[in-house]
C-alpha cells in the first residue's frame, strides 16, 4: 500500500478503502509432516504442487487451500516440483546419496561442494 499509494489518480474519486494493517499472507497449506523444499504454481493459478522432506508430494486447489491429491512412495525427501506445459505430468526431483535423481533413474551426480549438508 505504502509502494503504490503515490500512483494513485487524483481524478479517481471512488477508491477502495484499504485497512491500515492487513496480514500478507493469503492461505496457510497445512498437510506435509516435515519441511516444504520446493511449490510450483499451474499456470492458470488455480492449483499449487509442493514437495517434501516427507518423501510426499501433495497437489493443492489454490483458491480454497484442501488437497485435491498425495502422491507417497518417494525413496527419499523431494527436492523440485514442477507442472508439465500439457499438465499430464508432475515431475519430481530428488536427492538421494549424492546424485540428483527422477523416479529411480540417476540423473546427475553432485560433486562434494553442491551436496546437501
Amino acid at each position: 500500500r505504502r509502494r503504490f499509494g503515490d500512483y494513485i489518480l487524483d481524478w479517481i474519486e471512488l477508491k477502495p478503502k484499504v485497512q491500515v494493517y492487513w496480514n500478507t499472507v493469503l492461505q496457510i497449506l497445512e498437510g506435509h509432516s516435515a519441511g516444504v523444499s520446493s511449490m510450483a504454481f499451474s499456470r492458470d493459478g488455480k492449483q499449487v504442487v509442493s514437495g517434501s522432506l516427507n518423501k510426499t508430494v501433495r497437489l493443492w486447489d489454490a483458491a480454497m487451500g484442501k488437497v485435491q491429491w498425495t502422491l507417497e512412495g518417494h525413496s527419499a525427501g523431494v527436492s523440485s516440483v514442477a507442472f508439465s506445459r500439457d499438465y499430464k505430468l508432475l515431475p519430481t526431483l530428488r536427492v538421494s546419496n549424492y546424485w540428483v535423481a527422477e523416479g529411480e533413474a540417476n540423473i546427475l551426480w553432485l560433486p562434494s561442494n553442491y551436496r546437501f549438508i
